[in-house]
């Protein structure tokens, strides 16, 4: 499914992650929200991973369809509980959208569009994310709220 729009006289569209994505464009696009170590990619890497993702594992990107160029991504995982009789709970995560298509207003349609997914096509009854201090006005916007503290342990290398 391809959900198209325009802002500011450019056409966008959001779509599911195809495997052609995977490429310099996308992981530079990556690298602008987190450390990327390009050497350890590689296409059977690539190919291997797009294999895993499902229907509790989904990327979605914003292509700017004039030049076909993805400019955005987001990720969603669903968890399925035990509690809240068996419920399903919606995650976001790895949110980021190109430094030369900043404040648009693109990233806030990409979370909008992602917890509509899971809050009504995949009836979570609620969904999450992390983000630093930083971007909490940015997903205040959103509509999600500060709730409870999020703690980490990270592998050391």
């Amino acid at each position: 499914m391809f959900v198209s729009f325009d802002l500011s006289g450019v056409s966008f569209g959001i779509r599911r992650l195809m495997r052609s994505d995977l490429n310099d464009t996308y992981y530079s696009l990556l690298a602008q929200l987190t450390d990327m170590n390009k050497t350890c990619i590689t296409e059977e890497k690539s190919t291997e991973f797009y294999n895993t993702l499902n229907n509790n594992h989904q990327i979605y990107v914003i292509e700017e369809v004039t030049n076909k160029r993805v400019i955005g991504t987001g990720t969603i995982l669903i968890e399925r509980k035990l509690i809240h009789n068996y419920g399903l709970v919606g995650h976001i995560e790895d949110i980021v959208i190109d430094d030369d298509y900043r404040q648009l207003g693109l990233g806030k349609i990409l979370v909008e569009y992602l917890t509509d997914i899971c809050i009504f096509n995949k009836q979570c009854y609620k969904c999450i994310l992390n983000c630093n201090e930083y971007n909490e006005p940015f997903y205040t916007k959103c509509g999600y709220k500060c709730n409870g503290l999020q703690m980490s342990l990270y592998k050391k290398y």
